[in-house]
This record gives structure tokens, sequence and C-alpha cells, in this order.
């Protein structure tokens, strides 16, 4: 042991570029394993904590509806709950923190209610005084922002009114809603001093409700509704986290399958090499009494040795690739205190322990096919790489990719995305047995071109092409590895076209969204300042159909100019009979998404649930638009009011005459407690890119990664074929081959390789791109894809620079090749 120990040490340190290509492939995809592993658990968490910030320990929101805002039940008295906390919830402008007035969400709570509904870990108080009166309690963030200090005081504006606020506490504010918000602050304020403040005597605006586990959260929802009609009931559930995250984490995992595939194929090359490159040693060893299980457990026990060092290192690589995926994906300071490191240790051994499974089968293949030379063949040195091309798998490569987009097109539902998965593995498993195929079709063309002008050393270069199987390797890790990088880019390029095109079709400058219909909000605010012109529309969600599986995301109600004036929509040729049509009968636009994900034609009826009636609309108009990842339906805002009483949010498109931001402003001003989401259509547009590229910004990371390691494996193959030919080139130039001819046969052999593996690449990348139309559907993401000429042309270059660079050291050592050294035999 000791023995195999040291020549294991020995051989690890003898030759450090080639460790370094090993190690740095395992531990990549030690570090990609661990992150994904992690990133459904990490994010999850992440979004559990922004999701017990919003609602703490309660599990359905009521609020009031268009009838009233403000309410009181005793929802206590129902015995399906464990308790029932109700809330004030307003709005306000803190005046002497700073030089502007800072936008202030204040919360009117009981104390003992605020501990019970959140988790509070840390708060400082007065505990001499009851919390009352004109009492506030900041979260640390604010505190130190504004150098607030218990006993401090400061003014808020509510209503027109200023007040003194007096610091009573300073509380942890990582879990609870105290935490840090973008351009506002949020406040805790006594319940009482609220009420007394906007006159509500005991009501509330909202009510904090938790089941009392006998009952499903669900359950609990619809007893409510069904009790009380006239409120809005929001339930909070952690499968709703879990279903956010498929957007993120689906796509993650399929890369990181096409990364694992790719490392395996890496690895396996790795080893090839080492065993080519240790002939000679394993020759000695064999010739001196050394039995077949000897030599493969040393050179087995190496690539144990590089599994664990690949492993340990990747993992700690993949905490720190996590705690990135964390802070892109939830857009927060990867120094944020609530955003710890994250260890998961179960991950990490197991990402380790696939590390040493990985460096050790993919050692095995080559060490062991080695070994089982004959010792003549090993001591005589003689390799054939030469590959007879097998038709049985090319049937093979593509009975997988038809059973791929069979899988793609009939997996059940409930089956979609595990199927889906299988289907993007048996790609580039399929495209892998094509390929060599693709290589002898395009050699030849190439051939037929090149007799117009006859070449020896472009001969030698095509026949090497066709006929060495490792060659023929680095066009395949060449191809899968640029499908993936056009893959991702075309995806990116698509997205960012579409959004890019959603805003520039929009007439409005202002958009504004309230969960309250209120005639006297309509009046004033069409009196502001710099309003030119305002359409109003209604919107509900998630709907459902009673005669179909149909679910619209966005239901909006709008009236006939809605799609000329507000959001220029292209309704095709029919426009005007659309337009009658929704304007005079019971009919529903829909989008193109919505009527191929759920296969639905033009003049189709859908029953839709609407509060808990069931109303048919025929479905008068499909139209093309991303606009809410194409989740939207539209149907005439007088059907809406007449079908849809409560429950529905008001939203209002505004033109203006003057700069849209100071026109919000005033808006925020003159509606200081209203509770309403409004932004510029401009500030809309960069969250939206900004949110994207935090998303397409990691795929196209770990695209580039996979291409590195892709070009560690290229690197590999070319000295494979290198030290495999050196007896062949030496026999050419003992013939009359010049050096330089040599050289130019290489360089034409990396030129030629790297136009055939772009070639390839771009066909797997369309292949894979046909593919992602299928994955779009199950993150419900319309599948609108745009292909680029420029694209084409980037991949087909960087083939070819990948190609020569990768055949740079090899040329180099063939350059320094002894002819009478690589033809002897002993």
């Amino acid at each position: 042991m000791r023995l195999i120990l040291k020549l294991t040490f020995a051989n690890i340190i003898k030759n450090k570029l080639r460790t370094f290509m090993i190690v740095l492939s395992i531990l990549l995809s030690t570090a990609l394993i661990y992150s994904v592993m992690s990133i459904s658990d990490s994010v999850e968490d992440i979004f559990k904590k922004q999701l017990t910030q919003s609602v703490g320990q309660s599990e359905i929101i009521v609020t009031g509806t268009t009838q009233s805002r403000f309410f009181y039940e005793d929802f206590n008295n129902l015995h399906y709950f464990e308790y029932a906390r109700g809330v004030v919830q307003t709005f306000g402008y803190a005046e002497n923190l700073e030089d502007e007035q800072i936008r202030a969400i204040l919360y009117g709570f009981d104390l003992e209610d605020f501990k019970l509904l959140y988790k509070v870990n840390t708060f400082n108080g007065n505990s001499d005084q009851v919390f009352r009166d004109n009492n506030v309690i900041l979260g640390e963030w604010t505190a130190d922002k504004y150098n607030l200090s218990i006993g401090d005081s400061f003014d808020i504006n509510i209503n027109g009114t200023i007040y003194d606020l007096k610091v009573y506490g300073i509380m942890e504010d990582q879990h609870n809603i105290l935490s840090p918000q973008v351009g506002r602050i949020q406040l805790l304020l006594p319940k009482t001093f609220l009420q007394d403040t906007l006159e509500l005597d005991n009501n509330v605006t909202t009510y904090f409700i938790k089941t009392n586990g006998n009952t499903s959260i669900e359950e609990g929802k619809i007893y409510l509704e069904n009790t009380y009609p006239d409120y809005r009931f929001e339930a909070f559930d952690f499968d709703m986290v879990r279903e956010n995250m498929n957007m993120i984490i689906i796509p993650l995992m399929i890369l990181i399958i096409v990364v694992l595939l790719i490392s395996v194929f890496i690895i396996y090359s790795a080893f090839k090499v080492i065993a080519l490159e240790r002939l000679p040693f394993i020759g000695t060893l064999r010739s001196i009494g050394s039995t077949k299980k000897q030599t493969s457990i040393i050179l087995l026990t190496e690539s144990i040795f590089y599994g664990i060092i690949g492993g340990v290192l990747g993992g700690i690589l993949g905490i720190f690739i996590l705690k990135i995926v964390d802070s892109q994906i939830m857009g927060i300071s990867s120094m944020d205190k609530g955003n710890p490191l994250n260890i998961h240790l179960l991950n990490m051994i197991i990402a380790i322990f696939i590390a040493i499974l990985l460096s050790l089968l993919s050692g095995a293949l080559p060490i062991l096919k080695m070994i089982g030379r004959s010792i003549k063949d090993i001591m005589l040195n003689i390799i054939n790489t030469e590959k007879k091309l097998n038709s049985k798998k090319a049937i093979l490569g593509l009975i997988l990719i038809i059973c791929a987009f069979l899988l793609f097109n009939y997996a059940p539902t409930h089956l979609a995305t595990l199927l889906t998965i299988l289907g993007i593995i048996m790609l580039p498993i399929g495209a892998a047995f094509i390929i060599p195929f693709i290589i002898l079709f395009l050699c030849n063309i190439i051939n037929t071109l090149d007799n117009l002008m006859p070449s020896d050393t472009s001969k030698l270069a095509l026949t090497n092409i066709k006929n060495d199987k490792t060659i023929h390797s680095s066009i395949v890790l060449m191809g899968i590895g640029l499908g993936v990088i056009l893959l991702i880019n075309t995806l990116v390029s698509s997205v960012l076209i579409e959004v890019i095109d959603i805003f520039n079709n929009v007439q409005s400058d202002i958009y504004l969204e309230k969960s309250f219909d209120s005639e006297a909000f309509d009046s004033k605010l069409s009196s502001i300042k710099g309003i030119e012109k305002i359409d109003k529309s209604y919107s509900i969600n998630n709907i459902t159909s009673s005669n179909s599986d149909t679910i619209i995301g966005y239901l909006y109600g709008v009236d006939d100019e809605y799609f000329s004036s507000a959001w220029s929509m292209d309704l095709g040729n029919s426009k005007d009979e659309i337009l009658y049509d929704l304007k005079n009968s019971q009919g529903i636009i829909i989008t193109s998404f919505i009527a191929n994900k759920y296969n639905l034609s033009l003049n189709q009826t859908l029953a839709l649930n609407l509060e808990g009636f069931i109303k048919e609309y025929s479905i008068i108009g499909i139209i093309d638009t991303l606009f809410n990842n194409g989740q939207v339906s539209f149907i005439h805002k007088d059907n809406f009011l007449e079908d849809i009483t409560n429950h529905y949010s008001a939203t209002y498109f505004i033109k203006t005459n003057m700069p849209s931001d100071e026109v919000v402003t005033s808006i925020r001003t003159q509606f200081s407690t209203e509770p309403f989401f409004i932004a510029t259509f401009d500030e809309m547009k960069e969250m939206n890119i900004r949110n994207n590229n935090a998303l397409f910004g990691l795929m196209k990371g770990i695209s580039f990664i996979a291409m590195a390691i892709g070009i560690v494996g290229i690197f590999n193959n070319y000295m494979i074929s290198f030290l495999s030919r050196k007896r062949f080139l030496a026999v050419l130039r003992s013939m009359g081959l010049s050096k330089n001819k040599m050289l130019r046969m290489l360089i034409k052999e990396s030129l030629l390789c790297g136009v055939i593996g772009s070639i390839s690449g771009i066909s797997i990348g369309v292949l894979f791109l046909q593919s992602l139309k299928y994955v779009l559907y199950i993150i419900n993401i319309p599948p609108i894809l745009h292909y680029s000429q420029q694209e084409f042309i980037i991949i087909l270059v960087s083939g070819i620079i990948i190609s020569i660079i990768s055949a740079v050291l090899p040329i180099f050592k063939t350059k320094k090749m002894s002819i009478i050294e690589n033809l002897k035999y002993e």
C-alpha cells in the first residue's frame, strides 16, 4: 500500500499541467453540482423569509374590497382558526429625517399581537412605558440609516397633518415587516393611535388569520369566501414558493446536467491521456511481474485522489457560487447580513462523493482498457485510434432525438417536468452518436471543394479528421458546448427583444394599480397637474375554467379604445370586427400562449369561474404578446363589472404632458394614505430587464463554465491524437514530409475541426432551441425565439478560435519531435 501511495503521489506531482486540468474539471463540476443541489433549498429559504417578513405566522390575509376599505369583523369566533388579529395599515411621509420627504408605510399593531405574528429576536424598548399614543418602533436598518435612538423624535405627515412621533423601541428587522425597502421606510405604531388619527373607531384595514391545524389553508379560505363574500381573502402557502421557484430551478438544472455530461467526457479523455503517457511506466511494471490488477489499482488510486482534491475544492467554490446565485436571483447585496453564507452539509457530502465517483468511473474505462492490452502492444506503443463508423450508433442517436421530442409533446401534465428533463438529457447523447456521420459528410464536401485546388496537407488533414476517433470526440465536445452557448445567447436576446417591444407598444407614461375602485379617487386623480389622459381598466388574477383545464393568470376588463390608446396590440386584419364583438357580446380575447398551451381556438367557449358563478365567454380573438408572460386575457369592462362585483383591482394607464417622474411624485403626495402601486413605464422596463439579466447572467455564466470545461476536454483530445500519432507523424517525416508542411497539416486540421465543430454546435444549438420551447411552457413563459445571424457568426468564429488555441501545445510538441526517438521500438 505504501508503494502504491508513493507512486500515486509521484504521478500526480510529476505532470502538474495534467493534474491541474483534471482537478479543474472535477472542481468546476462539483461546484456546480453542489450549488444546484443547494439552490432549491437556499432559494426556498429566501422566498420563505420574504413571505414571513410580509405575513408572519399567518396563513390567510383579509382585506376590504371596492365596497369598503375599512371593516370590523370578529374572525376569532370561527372554530376553523387558531387566531385572527386586526391591523391598520396606511401611508405617510417622514418630514425631517432628510432634506426631502421619505415615503413611509405605517402599521398599527397591538405589540403583543405583533410578537405573536412575527419572530422577534432582539428588541430594545422603553420597558418603563406602555406602547401607546405617538410611540413608534423602528427596524435596526432604519434607526442606523437615520441615526435615531430610543427617545428621539421626528415628524410624520398623515393626510396633510403633521404628527410628532417618539421612538419607543428598535427591533431586529430581518424577520418582520420592518425589513429594509427601497425608497421607503416601514414603521410600527400603536393600533389605537392610527385608528384615532384616521377616525376609524374600532375598524381595521387587514386581518391576519392562522388556521388551527385541523383545516387546510385552502379549505379555510373557501370557507371565509363563502361566509364573507364582501371581503378579499388571500392565502399564503409554501407550495406557492415551490411553484415560483420552478422558473429558476428548472433551467439551471438542465444546464448542470449538460455540464455534468461534458465533465464525464473530459475526465474520461484526461485519463486516456494519462494512460497513453504512462505506457512506458505500465510496460515496465508489467514486464517485471506486476499483475494487471496491481497496475490498475495504482492508476485507479490516482483517479480517486483527483476526485477527493477536486471534490473538496469544488465544494468550497460551490458555497460562493451559491451565494452569488442567491444574491443575483433575489437582487440583494452579497453583504446583506440577512443572507449569510449557507453551508448545506448533506449536499456538500453528496457532491464530494459524486466527484470521487465521477473521477473513478470516468477514469476506470480508459485505464482498464489500456491495462488489458498485451505486454507486447504496451512495450511497442501500438495504439490504434482509427474509427470505423457504426451505422447502428447513428440509428440509436436518431431514435434518442425522436424519443426526446415525443416526450416533449406527449408527456402527461403531472410528469411534464421530469420527462422534459429526461428528453433534454437524451438530446446531447443522441447528437453525440450522430455527429461522426455529420463529420464524414462535411469532410466529403470539403474534399470535393479542395479538389479544385489540390493540396497534400489538406488531404492529409481531412483523412485524419475522418478516421481519428479522438478528433471526433473533440468535435462532439465542441459542438455540445457551443450549442449550449447558442441556446443561452438566443434566449437572452429574444427575451430582451420582446421586453423592449412590449414597452415600445405602450402609449402611456405611468402605470398605476389600486386594489380598491373609487369614483372619488378617479375624480381627484384626473385633476392632478400634468395628466393628459387616463385609460382605466380592471383586473383579477388566477381565473379557472369549468369546461377545460385553462388557467388565466390575469383577466382584464377593458374598453374598445384600450388596444390603441393605452397599449398598442396587434389584433390582425379583423380588428374592427373583434372590437365590435368585444363590446356587444360575451367575447374574450386570449393570447397565443394560452391558446397553444391549453389547445384553444377561435369561437370556442370558456366557462369561467367568476366569484362562484359560471360565466360563458366565446373566444373572439387571439393575440401575440409577452405582457405578463402571455398569461393575460381581455373582456369588455362592462361585462367585467357585471360579472365581478368584488375582489378586483383598478388599473390606470396615464399619459402625461410634463415629466412623468414629477407627476408620480404629485400623485403620491396627493394620495399619501392610499395603498397603490405606481411606477413610470421607463422604470418598469428597466426593472424587468434588470430582473431578467440576473437570471440569464447566471445561465450565461454556467454555459461559459461548461465551455471552459469543454476546452479542457478538447485540449486533452488533441493531446491524445498527438500521442497516438507520434510514430505515424515520424514515418511521414522520414518519407520526406517537411517540418513546415507537417505543421501546416496540423494547423489546417485544427482549423477544419473548428469549422466542423462550429457547424455541429449550430445544429445542436437549433436542436436545443426547439426543445427549449417545451421547457418554457412548463415554467409558464411564451416560447417566442428570435434567431440572430450575428449569433451564428460568433459561434462559427468561436469554434475556430477554440480549436486553434487547443491545438497550440500539441503543434508545438510536434515541432520539437525527434524522428528517430519516435520510430524506434524499444
